[in-house]
């Protein structure tokens, strides 16, 4: 990813990650629509975005980012209560 861009919103190359994430799920749709995909992102909090189709988890907790353990376990747990669709019904 280029962060030469002339776009100061894209400095960090935000635009081309988008655009890549999306040609991913795409292909991913095309090829095996039954699969399940569920979107985190991880920086100075993780935000878990599921499938798009529910509100957005915001883990920001220090006791939680700090010890893998207890992220690994609010993971499973985020896991069990988020309803993920298949790609071929939450796609679009």
């Amino acid at each position: 990813m280029a962060q030469n861009s002339s776009n100061p919103v894209d400095s960090f190359g935000v635009i081309e990650l988008c655009l890549s994430l999306f040609r991913q799920i795409e292909r991913i749709h095309l090829e095996t629509p039954e699969k399940k995909v569920a979107i985190v992102t991880f920086g100075s909090s993780v935000h878990v975005l599921g499938d798009g189709s529910q509100t957005k988890v915001t883990i920001s907790e220090n006791d939680f980012l700090k010890d893998f353990d207890k992220l690994i376990d609010q993971g499973k747990s985020l896991a069990s209560t988020f309803n993920i669709a298949s790609v071929s019904n939450s796609y679009g």
